[in-house]
């Protein structure tokens, strides 16, 4: 590992030329594509104190991926647990050894144009919710964000993009169909007429799953539209729908695999329901050159059913009804300073959110335990954010942000009710060093933390946690190469120390009772992150990354033992032949080392085996007609994409060693045409 590290860390000092390169330059660098995530304005990618990715509309088409996380699943630092086989709604999706599969909360700050879609009752997103076809990129932020976003932004920010409206008209219909009766239909009409532009988009899909009981169906219908009121002053406004009913296979034990085989379920009445409807607006002006101000609010309502069995424990039949609405209000100044280049960005973000939550557990022997939560979270959270060119080649960046929440609840079955609020404050400071025209170092230092979601907050079936929220404090450095379209590449090393990390810790062997989140008061997450994208001339394309991750409690419960779910080591490689237009092919290979089981936080049970998986696509572009044809899992590998003790779902309930096999071999095709 450390020869590795020597070797890309000397490419990236070295990569762009001679250090006597490193001179007043800034106007003929090529400072790598432009993004808004990482820093909540428009800066090139070279100038963040972050490993940032840019996922393109070409790159994703030409992965082949039917949704948001097979496109992820390759992404140096992020791990994608699948608890569902073959459909998007069992992803869990997190970085830096946070994925520990125990029901707790994510801690990846997930947005769909800038607005916030993590979940109140999990903080989890609805990887399912996200179509696929209406995505213009995705820009991956990895480290500490709260300095800027607050709430979840520890292992980073993921900010999905979505189409707008190009110069011309365009027309686009499409079919997709596959393994497992696979089929998506989606049509989009976009244009620009004059100062008003739309985007328009209308997709189903539907599969009857890998697992039996794994059935799904798809709506979703997305409308972007902006109106330009001025050359400097444009409207934005974004709605959605959502629509999905789609059944739970649940877990296998290895006995029943080796009985009924991978593809059977032993939960047919398991199902889950989802309709939601959203509504954005956003207005943003150019005051001067100089001044830009941005105003934006929405809300989001939710309606949810589940279904959810225990093996030999009892069924639960859940319900939330959730209301979300946010305001936000950015200030961004770009006067240089003492004749510096500098960036000044000012802002404030209101959140109110709603969960009304009936439920009810009914044990084997027929008890019917009932509950409900009602639970209200108001969030204010103000931050500031300097980025100073101290010199031609060193940036500096300085931000802070203050956080104000109040959580209000009522838990019906234990009868208690309450108020909690709470005050965090999060700082971040950056060192950017150009050493070459086409390459930067930089080493940040920053607090972050997680408010306790609601699960955590209430609890359920009369336990009521009352949890504290979870504080980290993140070192990290590393360097980048962006050398024009030749090579792209990354190097991050990075120790996270998190006070007060809520797990889940699992009720004791052979009880059929529930287990508890817990504030664990040390847990230390320690990584390298490396990834590269090289092309050698126009029509190839050669990836690859490599993630080490260890995270294990310092302080606490287990004292000593390491986090389950995310492996030590995880990786894939991509080449990619073909040019804009025409044929093209492409292989994606991903591996896993060795896991622990999901909520084995003593480290006992045997982990799930390590794998290596690959898919092949081939693919024509041509000027009115796309077309592909892949194959997953190419050599039929077995193997299984997530286990835990407890039923390997995402919540532990006694010792049943539950496995989720992961797809066989499978096929999926489609074309769109293009008017």
């Amino acid at each position: 590992m450390k020869y590795i590290f020597r070797g890309v860390l000397c490419a990236i000092l070295l990569g762009g030329g001679h250090p006597a390169m490193a001179q007043d330059t800034t106007d003929t660098m090529d400072l790598g594509p432009v993004v808004v995530t990482a820093t909540r304005q428009e800066e090139q990618s070279l100038r963040i104190p972050s490993l940032v990715t840019v996922i393109t509309q070409e790159e994703i088409k030409n992965s082949g991926a039917k949704d948001v996380g097979d496109i992820l699943n390759t992404e140096t630092g992020l791990w994608v647990a699948d608890t569902s086989g073959s459909t998007p709604f069992g992803a869990l999706i997190d970085g830096r050894g946070f994925n520990n599969g125990g029901g707790n909360g994510s801690r990846m700050l997930v947005q769909i144009d800038g607005r916030r879609v993590n979940l109140a009752d999990t903080s989890n997103p609805d990887w399912g919710s996200i179509p696929i076809d209406s995505i213009e990129r995705i820009e991956i932020v990895r480290g500490a964000s709260s300095s800027l976003y607050g709430d979840n932004a520890i292992a980073g920010v993921i900010n999905i993009i979505t189409k707008q409206a190009g110069s011309e008209p365009v027309t686009e219909l499409s079919l997709d169909h596959g393994s497992y009766d696979f089929w998506k239909r989606a049509a989009s009409i976009s244009e620009s007429t004059g100062s008003l532009s739309y985007y328009l988009y209308g997709g189903y899909e539907s599969s009857d799953g890998y697992r039996d009981n794994s059935d799904y169906q798809s709506s979703n219908y997305v409308g972007n539209f902006g109106y330009k009121m001025t050359p400097y002053t444009t409207l934005h406004l974004r709605t959605g729908y959502l629509s999905n009913d789609h059944l739970l296979p649940g877990s296998l034990t290895q006995d029943e695999i080796d009985a009924l085989g991978p593809r059977a379920s032993v939960t047919p009445g398991d199902h889950a329901a989802t309709h939601q409807s959203d509504f954005d607006t956003r207005l943003e002006s150019y005051l001067n050159k100089e001044n830009w101000i941005e105003i934006s609010g929405g809300q989001i309502l939710r309606g949810e059913d589940f279904k959810v069995t225990y093996p030999g424990a009892g069924v639960s039949d859940s319900a939330n009804d959730t209301r979300s609405s946010t305001v936000a209000v950015k200030y961004q100044a770009t006067a240089p300073l003492a004749g510096h280049e500098n960036r000044f960005l000012l802002g404030s973000d209101l959140l109110k959110e709603t969960v009304n939550s009936p439920s009810r557990f009914i044990d084997t022997m027929g008890n019917v335990y009932p509950d409900s939560v009602n639970y209200e979270r108001r969030v204010i959270g103000a931050y500031a954010h300097e980025e100073l060119s101290i010199r031609p080649t060193l940036i500096g960046t300085l931000s802070g942000r203050m956080d104000w929440s109040n959580f209000r609840y009522n838990q019906e079955s234990s009868g208690v009710s309450g108020e909690r609020g709470f005050r965090i404050w999060s700082p971040k400071a950056g060192l950017t060093y150009m050493a070459t025209p086409s390459s930067s170092v930089y080493a940040t230092w920053s607090k972050s933390f997680r408010f306790p979601n609601r699960d955590e907050l209430t609890g359920f079936f009369g336990f009521t946690p009352q949890l504290d929220p979870e504080r980290a404090t993140t070192f990290e450095f590393g360097g980048k190469i962006h050398a024009g379209q030749a090579i792209e590449a990354g190097l991050t090393i990075f120790r996270t120390q998190v006070d007060n990390e809520i797990l889940y810790v699992p009720p004791p062997v052979g009880s059929t009772a529930f287990g508890e989140n817990e504030n664990i008061p040390k847990v230390r997450h320690e990584g390298i992150e490396i990834s590269s994208m090289e092309r050698p001339n126009d029509t190839i394309r050669l990836g690859w990354s490599y993630t080490v991750t260890r995270s294990w409690i310092v302080e606490g419960p287990f004292e000593g033992n390491n986090l389950p779910i995310t492996p030590k080591h995880s990786g894939s490689a991509t080449v990619d032949w073909g040019r804009e237009k025409g044929a093209g092919f492409s292989i994606i290979g991903r591996f896993s080392g060795k896991q622990i089981l999901a909520n084995d936080l003593a480290n006992q049970q045997q982990k799930l085996p390590g794998y290596a998986v690959f898919s092949a696509r081939i693919r024509y572009t041509g000027e009115w007609l796309n077309w592909y044809f892949g194959v997953n899992n190419v050599f039929n590998q077995k193997y299984d994409a997530f286990g835990g003790v407890g039923g390997g779902g995402s919540t532990a309930f006694g010792d049943r060693i539950g496995l989720s096999p992961a797809p066989e071999r499978n096929l999926v095709g489609g074309a769109t045409i293009r008017f």
